[in-house]
């Protein structure tokens, strides 16, 4: 089965949407790097990230993980989704190295209207530094907007989806279910 990424500048729910989309679903940790997901006792996928009750996102593993994150993927059950999230392994790199794994990748974009963005951003509190809010969303959306960058990423194997951070959240997480095969 394949990677399932979401990208989006901070704030905009990409944790959120996860949480959602896995609720219901045990956990197990499985490795270092990411944790299995069960329906019952049926292995359903597994999520990229931090053991935590919540999901944590890749940005929550260690600095050094890059290697242990390859190496779980290689060994793990192949018909099975991967979902993950988070700047840390968001990158064209990674994509290419997972597919080279012979797994397929989305990539799906969150969309957040700014004055959605900052409102989450205040309500949670967010004392982040302002470059994690200005210049990390940009490097973000390089990923999966339209033009030359969706173009290199479908001509690498790549498919892009686009989903609206100000729709539904249940709506959101039943698109992320059909798109990660859960």
């Amino acid at each position: 089965m394949s990677l399932t990424y979401v990208v989006g500048v901070p704030g905009c729910g990409k944790s959120t949407l996860l949480r959602t989309t896995t609720q219901g679903l045990d956990r197990v940790r499985h490795g270092r790097v990411a944790d299995a997901l069960f329906n019952h006792d049926d292995p359903v996928g597994y999520e990229l990230g931090r053991g935590l009750t919540m999901f944590a996102g890749t940005d929550q593993l260690p600095a050094n993980a890059y290697a242990d994150v390859m190496e779980f993927l290689q060994g793990s059950d192949p018909a099975l989704p991967i979902l993950g999230e988070g700047h840390r392994l968001g990158t064209i790199r990674f994509f290419r190295q997972v597919r080279d794994l012979g797994r397929p990748v989305n990539v799906v974009h969150l969309i957040c209207p700014k004055p959605l963005q900052l409102e989450r951003l205040r309500n949670r509190g967010n004392e982040s530094d302002v470059n994690w809010t200005t210049i990390t969303p940009a490097r973000k959306r390089w990923l999966a907007t339209r033009g030359k960058r969706v173009g290199y990423l479908k001509r690498n194997g790549h498919v892009t989806h686009r989903i609206n951070a100000d729709t539904p959240l249940q709506g959101q997480a039943r698109r992320l279910r059909r798109i990660a095969g859960l």
